[in-house]
């Protein structure tokens, strides 16, 4: 049996498999965003900097998995006037609550934390940002977040996972958890 990562998995996949993959894999995740986002104060914080209070919006994960979903759908979305403003606008959207993350105004628990990086990692290759300076690709990252979301919630096992990911891939899973997962 040969070795692969889910990194190799997903980057022998044609673009737009991989857009369907993440797009699955977060809006399997979704639920965990929207359990924690119920609970206004979880959303709020205080910009560390200048003091500003700010309060993510309770659907904009649901809207960026809708963008991404349209753009899945449509081939030219995100070169239309409607996508290019709708993409623009989620991803200012994730901005704030990005660099709140990164600095510790904002403080998630773990799982809601890789969900809303993988739905804005998603949105991060809707806008054109392909692939990170580690040589990794927003999509690979989007799907792995999710996957590590999922697994770190509850909400699936591994083995649920793998068969999760064989019939968007053409039968193929890796046998282990995390960015190595390997057979």
């Amino acid at each position: 049996m040969m070795d692969y990562t889910l990194k190799d998995l997903i980057g022998g996949l044609p673009e737009d498999r991989q857009l369907t993959l993440a797009v699955h894999f977060c809006r399997l995740g979704l639920p965990i965003w929207e359990a924690f986002a119920l609970d206004v104060k979880a959303r709020d914080y205080y910009d560390g900097v200048v003091g500003m209070h700010h309060v993510i919006s309770e659907t904009l994960l649901a809207r960026a998995l809708a963008t991404a979903q349209a753009a899945l759908n449509q081939t030219d979305y995100s070169s239309t006037v409607a996508g290019i403003e709708a993409i623009r606008s989620i991803a200012h959207e994730f901005v704030e609550p990005i660099v709140a993350l990164q600095d510790d105004d904002w403080e998630l628990p773990d799982a809601v934390k890789l969900i809303f990086y993988a739905h804005s990692n998603l949105v991060e290759h809707l806008s054109g940002k392909r692939v990170f300076s580690g040589g990794e690709t927003a999509l690979y990252v989007s799907v792995n977040q999710a996957i590590d979301a999922l697994e770190t919630s509850g909400r699936l096992t591994m083995e649920q996972i793998r068969a999760e990911l064989k019939p968007l891939t053409g039968g193929r899973a890796p046998q282990d958890a995390g960015p190595s997962f390997s057979v």
